[in-house]
């Protein structure tokens, strides 16, 4: 009895990631699902004048840990707040609360351009496919990416969990975190505005991403 109710747990967790039936769709066709609605919105309505920015921000990278387990995961799957400021130079805290790996993108790629390079999510007969790492593929241009989260199924059993992304790029050192716990710090260097994913394929579909705006 103690045995089959410790397996409840990650089992639980998993049922956030498997698909509906017939859930081996495009990306385009899940593109109307998004709580975001115009891919291609990066308008610079509601931003603060450049010299009000921080230097040093916290974002929540999924939306707490009491909401991620459970699944699906809507109530989890959003970085807050969507469109972030900071001085170039500056810092971003994302912490992470759940199976997410944030991708941060230089100036000029957008939503859309990750949405038309997404893969089908069909983890029964792809596993990989929970993953988009647009940036990491042998056909792209590695230097859209300015930083590639932790590989959030390295470590984790397979089953229940999904399996490590892995095209990540092993950290050169050891010090990034696997658990569904952590903080990833990012500085931003130049001006800009930067994109930030969720790299989790149905995550991202689901409108997991926002706006770093870079001031000098």
């Amino acid at each position: 009895m103690k045995r089959s109710m410790l397996w409840m747990i990650p089992i639980t967790a998993l049922i956030g990631f498997l698909p509906l039936p017939h859930a081996a769709v495009s990306a385009q066709d899940a593109q109307h699902d998004s709580h975001h609605g115009d891919w291609s919105n990066d308008d610079d309505k509601d931003w603060r004048d450049n010299d009000k920015a921080p230097v040093s921000v916290t974002v929540s990278f999924g939306a707490g840990l009491n909401t991620a387990l459970m699944g699906p995961n809507p109530a989890n799957d959003h970085i807050l707040p969507q469109k972030i400021e900071v001085k170039a130079g500056g810092v971003v805290n994302f912490v992470v609360a759940g199976f997410h790996q944030p991708f941060v993108y230089h100036p000029g790629i957008k939503p859309q351009d990750v949405l038309d390079n997404a893969p089908a999510f069909d983890p029964a007969n792809d596993p990989q496919s929970f993953y988009i790492n647009y940036g990491l593929r042998p056909q792209d241009d590695p230097t859209i990416l300015l930083y590639v989260g932790a590989n959030p199924g390295a470590g984790l059993p397979q089953p229940p969990f999904p399996p490590p992304n892995a095209l990540t790029p092993p950290p050169p050192f050891p010090i990034l975190s696997n658990t569904f716990n952590r903080v990833e710090s990012v500085v931003f260097p130049e001006k800009g505005k930067y994109l930030v994913i969720c790299n989790v394929t149905p995550h991202f579909l689901g409108g997991m991403w926002a706006w770093v705006k870079v001031s000098k």
